[in-house]
């Protein structure tokens, strides 16, 4: 994946996570110093040593995220999106074959939550219905069956 789109709020909510590992990372390297310097050496440092390598290995992640990280609410296609298609910060109404009826939020990557109705643009289903418009049919296939799905309204998420 070439980029990750977040919303705002998300992205943020990763930059404090980052500044507080930084953090962590750099305590967890005062102490590890500290011990060597006292020369604690006979102590056993595994577990220390661990911990830190692990917060690093955990910062490098969320490093190659955030360079690789954009903003949904920054993007020309969010600013200038047609108020009658479907774009992440949607909220669409589907119904599948002409029955049951959900309705999602499109929202960024790793933002999904169905116990919320929030999809991630990179779930199958939201790819499925990206730039579609009102009373758009189609057929989405999931897990070997075919759904024929309709999308009945689309209106901007409501913050």
């Amino acid at each position: 994946m070439d980029t990750y789109w977040f919303s705002k709020k998300i992205f943020e909510q990763l930059q404090v996570k980052y500044e507080t590992l930084q953090f962590s990372k750099k305590e967890q390297y005062d102490l590890l110093n500290q011990a060597i310097q006292m020369d604690h050496s006979s102590d056993n440092l595994t577990e220390e040593f661990l911990k830190y390598k692990e917060i690093q290995k955990t910062l490098q992640q969320i490093e190659e995220v955030i360079q690789r990280a954009k903003i949904i609410e920054d993007s020309p296609a969010y600013q200038k999106r047609l108020p009658n298609e479907v774009h992440v910060g949607t909220v669409v109404t589907l119904q599948f074959n002409e029955e049951e009826l959900y309705q999602y939020t499109i929202v960024g990557y790793c933002e999904g939550d169905l116990q919320k109705n929030h999809l991630s643009y990179t779930t199958d289903l939201a790819q499925a219905i990206l730039k579609r418009k009102i009373n758009e049919c189609f057929i989405f296939v999931q897990n070997g069956f075919e759904h024929r799905v309709k999308i009945l309204d689309i209106r901007p998420q409501l913050n």
